[in-house]
């Protein structure tokens, strides 16, 4: 495997709607010399692939049911992995099919009772209804899906939001536990930050917090120790995360405003029923007995656009067809209460994403929600002969840099745009 660099700084002048890229003319003879091997993410993209590809060969056999479900225990762990390795290299249609391929096929009907519930429903703007129930709160809890990079980037869009309103403390699940470190301390991501930061949407989402004020918190805590049960293992993590928050955030301010970013489940502020373990009560509510605080917790792990059809899906394909929302938004019932598709699951709100238009092969919520521009991948930089990462990094960024931005390059078919924030970048790629 070998990885290059083009010996080239592209600076980006933003007009009103797109970002002119300007070589110049001293630079356009263009060196070319290996650089750079600490990431490597096409040997994990291919690895990732191999594991992975037994499984969808098995799917295209049309297993029945119960062989499908086999296929799917056998092959869990990969499909999962390889969904993550996708957001990396910014594949996040590809990083949702891999998810969703753990899931059965098939056409699945909304209920009557859920028809007449969303008949009966209402729509607000999502990032205005977190906004105005976070006003009289102490304590907001949002989580993802960790294959989702959008959720990162309506969290960084709620971030700014909250900053307004006097929220100071931001803690994140995903960070590597290194508590009372500055997690951001070389002034950008570093690769060791943690395992999903290294994503570009979610490492944008941390340095734009940073660099708005905003005091980074990690709160994982350390494996346990000793041969612990299932049920002992995952409480020592729930339990051990809000400590961590406590001895982080409370204990030295105790009226402090706090976002918290998790992961799923650890949102949920009442017990969830874990298969084989029985009900179990995860950070929020762990957080909530701690520190007597009640948290607005939201979730946006389900309403999102899939690629199968799935039990939840019913709603959400039934509430964007009636309201047809051009952006997220959180759904009510009559009474007030969320729209929740799957469990009770303890939540206050639940935002809906909508269908997102494709720009320049990209997912359009990359501009609309995390503020970013469609540019071209200079023709040097392309292959016709194999696959491509072709990466977009900070200008002023250390080697061990998360990039701002990756792209897959696959000869034959249409060539993706990058989307990048505002800056300046040095593009480099990996064969």
């Amino acid at each position: 495997m070998k990885r290059y660099i083009l010996c080239v700084v592209i600076g980006f002048q933003f007009s009103t709607a797109l970002a002119q890229t300007t070589i110049p003319p001293a630079q356009s003879s263009l060196k070319i010399f290996v650089a750079r091997p600490q990431i490597r993410l096409m040997a994990e993209l291919k690895a990732a692939e191999a594991a992975a590809a037994p499984a969808f060969l098995a799917f295209s056999k049309s297993p029945t049911p119960d062989e499908r479900r086999t296929i799917v225990r056998q092959y869990s762990r990969e499909l999962q992995h390889l969904g993550n390795i996708r957001t990396f290299t910014g594949d996040d249609q590809g990083a949702i099919a891999a998810f969703d391929a753990r899931y059965p096929s098939g056409r699945i009907e909304i209920s009557p009772a859920n028809k007449e519930i969303i008949a009966a429903a209402s729509v607000e703007d999502a990032i205005s209804a977190i906004v105005k129930m976070a006003t009289n709160r102490q304590v907001v809890i949002l989580n993802e899906a960790h294959h989702v990079p959008m959720h990162r980037a309506f969290a960084l869009k709620l971030a700014k939001e909250l900053k307004k309103i006097g929220f100071t403390y931001l803690a994140v699940e995903a960070l590597t536990p290194q508590v009372g470190l500055d997690p951001l301390a070389k002034g950008y991501v570093d690769l060791i930050s943690g395992y999903y930061v290294r994503e570009p949407v979610f490492a944008q989402f941390l340095r734009e917090t940073k660099a708005s004020g905003w005091t980074l918190v990690p709160y994982e805590p350390e494996p346990p120790e000793g041969n612990l049960s299932r049920t002992e293992q995952i409480l020592s993590r729930e339990i051990g995360q809000a400590k961590n928050i406590v001895d982080s955030i409370f204990s030295k301010q105790p009226d402090a405003k706090v976002f918290i970013y998790v992961g799923y489940g650890h949102a949920a502020k009442v017990p969830l029923l874990w298969p084989g373990e029985g009900p179990l009560e995860m950070m929020a509510a762990q957080l909530k007995k701690l520190t007597k605080i009640d948290p607005l917790t939201i979730d946006q792990s389900v309403m999102f656009e899939r690629n199968v059809p799935l039990p939840g899906n019913a709603v959400f394909q039934e509430a964007v067809s009636k309201f047809a929302p051009s952006g997220p938004v959180v759904i009510r019932k009559k009474d007030g209460s969320p729209v929740l598709d799957y469990s009770t699951g303890g939540y206050d709100l639940q935002v809906l994403h909508p269908p997102s238009k494709r720009v320049g092969e990209r997912a359009g919520w990359l501009g609309t929600l995390a503020n970013r521009t469609p540019v071209d991948i200079p023709v040097s930089l392309l292959s016709d002969k194999s696959r491509r990462l072709i990466y977009a990094f900070y200008e002023a960024d250390g080697p061990t840099a998360a990039p701002a931005d990756v792209v897959l390059v696959t000869p034959g078919t249409p060539v993706p745009k990058f989307m990048l924030p505002p800056g300046k970048f040095r593009y480099e790629y990996e064969e």
